[in-house]
């Protein structure tokens, strides 16, 4: 009973400082990055890729407004989901550092979506997640 005790102690103060240290908002940012950027997630059948990932880029634009052309994304979005499908062999990384030395000229928005992506890399949030991600699926 003493070790259930301590345990769930443990795990609680584990989740307060992931929480703290990963607010739900952010969460949500990079779970929706994720969704768009990273070619690993897409759907393997080209039917399910029309609706695939409107509500993240919807989210991000409405974060980002500032640094984006709304309408212009909403425009190539079917394109630019097409050209990320086609790029499945690549990890997120990789993925990212190609669109953003590659496609500027024609996804500049999601080039800017791929910079913040990268800032949000560079602090470690992404290495997080997705480690997290890899070990869940690997279980």
């Amino acid at each position: 009973n003493e070790f259930n005790s301590l345990r769930k102690k443990y795990i609680d103060n584990l989740v307060q400082n992931l929480e703290s240290r990963f607010p739900n908002d952010e969460l949500q940012t990079i779970e929706c990055m994720d969704i768009l950027l990273n070619p690993k997630r897409y759907p393997n059948q080209s039917a399910d890729i029309g609706t695939y990932g409107v509500h993240q880029l919807h989210k991000l634009l409405s974060l980002y407004e500032s640094m984006v052309d709304k309408d212009r994304a909403k425009a190539h979005f079917l394109m630019f989901k097409h050209l990320v499908k086609s790029q499945k062999a690549l990890t997120f990384d990789r993925f990212i550092k190609v669109l953003i030395s590659e496609y500027t000229d024609e996804y500049p928005d999601f080039v800017v979506l791929a910079k913040i992506a990268l800032l949000f890399h560079v602090r470690g949030d992404f290495q997080f997640k997705m480690h997290s991600r890899t070990r869940s699926e690997t279980d």
